[in-house]
């Protein structure tokens, strides 16, 4: 943040053999997942689907993510806008997740589908790669940031330091980033055989967020979640009834919702 990336990747160049040596067991073990997201532009719907009720801001989110993937000029530029925002400072107090982008995050920094950065080495592919990867966290990043903004600014005065940290915890599982608790620095490891550790969980914790200590974020959630059922319940019964597609409406079912 301070210091840049030069710096911080220096430092890390200083930490003992074995702890390179088993991060890198650890990137190369994620490559396959990586290679996986090339021309990846998923997070619309799998990381931020559940922010549906925020329609504004979620367009502009895409058209971020459409600026950002061919130009890292462009991500630099949204990083910058986001961190010079003047609500930056109380959304990192709260804990709202901003993914960094370069070689000097840490595995536990990373978005979940982009573990490996030694794939971005690799000519060609390692260019399709970080075009993604800025697609997947620009997208991600702009959606957090911008509705955390959005409603810090409106509860103004009124949201106390409860109601924010509320805000950002829903805001985090809503789009993907769910709490590990104890297991947090043991993601990277789980990613090697769960695709996505973090977002399974951050489904039930996304719904948990309606029972919250904070009845300003108890709202947010609602108007979300509502938003986010009304338009897939909407979706599943146009492609049922439509014949586009063979959907199976029965909640006892394992498959239901599924095509």
């Amino acid at each position: 943040e301070f210091f840049g990336s030069k710096l911080v990747g220096a430092v890390l160049g200083k930490r003992p053999l074995s702890s390179k040596v088993w991060e890198n067991f650890i990137d190369v073990m994620n490559i396959p997942r990586t290679f996986k997201t090339i021309v990846d532009v998923s997070a619309m719907l799998r990381q931020g689907a559940l922010l549906l009720g925020e329609p504004t801001t979620y367009a502009r989110s895409t058209k971020q993510m459409l600026k950002v993937i061919f130009s890292e000029k462009n991500f630099q530029n949204l990083d910058a806008a986001i961190k010079s925002h003047p609500l930056y400072g109380k959304a990192q107090d709260a804990g709202l997740f901003i993914a960094p982008l370069g070689k000097s995050a840490t595995l536990t920094q990373r978005e979940e589908a982009f573990m490996s950065r030694l794939i971005t080495s690799i000519p060609v592919v390692g260019q399709a790669v970080q075009a993604s990867q800025r697609a997947y966290v620009g997208f991600l990043n702009a959606l957090r940031s911008d509705t955390f903004y959005k409603y810090a600014n409106l509860w103004g005065k009124e949201a106390t330091e409860n109601d924010l940290k509320a805000l950002a915890t829903f805001i985090n599982s809503a789009s993907g980033r769910g709490s590990l608790g104890a297991l947090n620095n043991a993601a990277p490891i789980l990613a090697v055989g769960l695709f996505s550790p973090r977002l399974l969980v951050s489904r039930p914790q996304a719904l948990f967020s309606l029972f919250s200590s904070s009845a300003l974020a108890r709202r947010v959630a609602a108007k979300n979640l509502i938003a986010f059922a009304g338009a897939a319940t909407s979706i599943l019964a146009l492609l049922k009834f439509s014949g586009a597609g063979t959907i199976e409406l029965d909640p006892r079912s394992s498959d239901w919702g599924k095509g």
